[in-house]
């Protein structure tokens, strides 16, 4: 039976989503960073990471704007919470190969089953949130940035509820309003 080491696990992923983060931020230097994340599947079989900047959002929907039609101010409202169409959706994946190969030890050796306890997986990438967290509060950045565990399908209610358990109260009041008016 396939099984996943837990502890090495948070290990790794505490350190591959610092890594990210830390990364992002010198990546992005002047633009302004106002999303950090994980983004999984339901089946948490996979952990990447995944963040934008408000220049980011902009250029993105540009294209948008150019190839699909319609408003630049349509699709940047639009795509604000969608991570997998952000600029820098998996910037920093290279930091998770240890996590990844962590994960594929859930699965048969035919891929055929992956049955490993979802909800300590999901708990292992919300402490390497909070760390992250914590590391802005007290670093003094982070104020504007809001992080949380993305999933690919979920219901507006549970990204609150997760991205309430990350944040500040002005940062989740802002991403509450967003969604509530998210077109």
């Amino acid at each position: 039976m396939p099984d996943i080491d837990y502890d090495a696990l948070r290990t790794a992923l505490l350190d591959a989503t610092r890594q990210a983060l830390i990364h992002m931020i010198a990546l992005t230097g002047d633009d302004h960073l106002y999303a950090f994340g994980l983004y999984v599947h339901d089946e948490m079989t996979y952990a990447v990471p995944t963040s934008n900047t408000e220049e980011g959002l902009l250029e993105r929907a540009k294209q948008y704007a150019q190839n699909k039609g319609g408003s630049i101010e349509y699709y940047a409202k639009r795509l604000r919470w969608l991570p997998a169409d952000w600029q820098y959706h998996c910037e920093g994946a290279n930091f998770f190969s240890e996590v990844e190969t962590i994960l594929l030890g859930g699965w048969r050796e035919d891929f055929s089953f992956f049955d490993p306890d979802r909800t300590k997986i999901s708990a292992i990438c919300m402490d390497a949130l909070r760390a992250c967290r914590a590391m802005l509060d007290r670093e003094g950045q982070g104020q504007s940035m809001l992080i949380n565990l993305f999933y690919i399908d979920i219901s507006a209610i549970k990204r609150l509820q997760l991205a309430e358990q990350l944040n500040p109260t002005h940062l989740y009041a802002q991403y509450k309003h967003d969604l509530e008016t998210w077109v």
